[in-house]
């Protein structure tokens, strides 16, 4: 008779580690108002967490989520609740309006955007991530400078901007352990700052109004955005770069606690 109470047990494991584990509760959320297509039905308030397609975890917290070309829609704020996470890449969904406040992702080492339909400026939120190795925001619909707060991310090794339509100068970057960077199809104007211009003329492509090494002459550069200058903005183009991705961590060298 005692063998039943024990199986008992056995078969309520499942639903014992699922509410024991609060990152059940922002993923599935997520899925409800996100995953219109039905391509995360194994997801499950039956299931552990880490057992969810995409997902990684660190001692029973996920700390790493990868859901790439999955036409994901809408917001992805639900997903501010993984306090745990270290790497979230979103690339090529459907996703759109303004990337949510990121500061609960303190932990947050590798984030890729890219190839979504996000609108607003800059997120403010992102220059708290100060862990941040990678970001990859390109291939959206950003707008508004790109701020100097930027420099607060120390450590950041990718900064990858292109084809959104970022506006203004990028005359206060200053990122000093840059290795890769690219701003590309913007709406940028003003001289490159030489803390950048190490990179090559693709990573400055298709802004007019961007002059200095490694592009042209200063001399007679005006801002592309303002009525009357001649200027235009050319459609996105791909750039050649070093292709990220979430498995491009740093070396042990650079890690950041």
């Amino acid at each position: 008779m005692a063998a039943k109470p024990f199986f008992f047990f056995l078969s309520l494991l499942p639903l014992l580690v699922t509410a024991s584990n609060p990152d059940s509760t922002p993923l599935l959320a997520f899925k409800a108002t996100s995953d219109a297509s039905n391509l995360l039905a194994t997801w499950s308030s039956t299931s552990n967490p880490c057992n969810f397609a995409g997902a990684s975890c660190t001692r029973n917290r996920v700390s790493r989520l990868v859901l790439e070309g999955l036409d994901l829609r809408g917001s992805f704020a639900a997903l501010t609740g993984l306090t745990h996470l270290r790497v979230l890449s979103l690339k090529r969904n459907r996703l759109s309006g303004p990337i949510p406040d990121l500061s609960n992702l303190n932990s947050l080492k590798l984030l890729f955007l890219s190839y979504n339909d996000f609108s607003g400026e800059f997120p403010a939120s992102l220059t708290s991530l100060f862990r941040l190795y990678r970001l990859d925001l390109a291939y959206n619909n950003l707008t508004g400078e790109i701020p100097e707060t930027v420099n607060h991310l120390t450590h950041l090794l990718t900064l990858l901007l292109e084809a959104n339509r970022f506006s203004g100068s990028i005359s206060g970057i200053n990122l000093p352990n840059l290795q890769e960077f690219n701003v590309s199809a913007n709406r940028l104007y003003g001289e490159i700052p030489k803390s950048v211009s190490i990179f090559s003329e693709s990573a400055f492509a298709e802004n007019p109004g961007l002059c200095g090494a490694p592009v042209h002459s200063c001399k007679t550069v005006t801002n592309p955005t303002r009525p009357g200058s001649g200027g235009s903005i050319a459609s996105a183009v791909m750039a050649a770069v070093v292709a990220s991705s979430p498995t491009s961590l740093p070396s042990s060298s650079t890690s950041v606690n």
